[in-house]
């Protein structure tokens, strides 16, 4: 089977809430373990916003209880799970070698 994201808006890779969202994640992880997807595309997708953020370790759309078509990065997503997306920063930082700012 083939699933075609047409609907821009709600691309699972690009926002949160599609219906098919797991489904997409898990081949797409899949692909990253098999080395079809080399981290560096995924780091180049990253610093290019063309993906979610929180791509390498996705947040439920179903525990955020958002719309489709919502950006993760929405106030509603960063009310709904702080801490969540706290990790997600934190491991996009460590990723992409972005040292945390200390206090002055």
């Amino acid at each position: 089977k083939l699933i075609h994201y047409t609907n821009l808006r709600t691309q699972p890779w690009k926002f949160a809430g599609h219906k098919h969202e797991s489904l997409w994640f898990k081949y797409f992880n899949e692909a990253r373990k098999a080395g079809v997807i080399p981290n560096s595309d995924v780091d180049k997708t990253l610093s290019r916003a063309y993906a979610r953020q929180d791509i390498l370790s996705p947040i439920s759309s179903a525990s955020l209880k958002i719309a489709p078509g919502t950006s993760v990065g929405s106030a509603q997503a960063v009310a709904s799970k702080p801490s969540k997306l706290k990790k997600i920063k934190n491991k996009l930082r460590k990723l992409l070698g972005i040292q945390k700012k200390s206090a002055a």
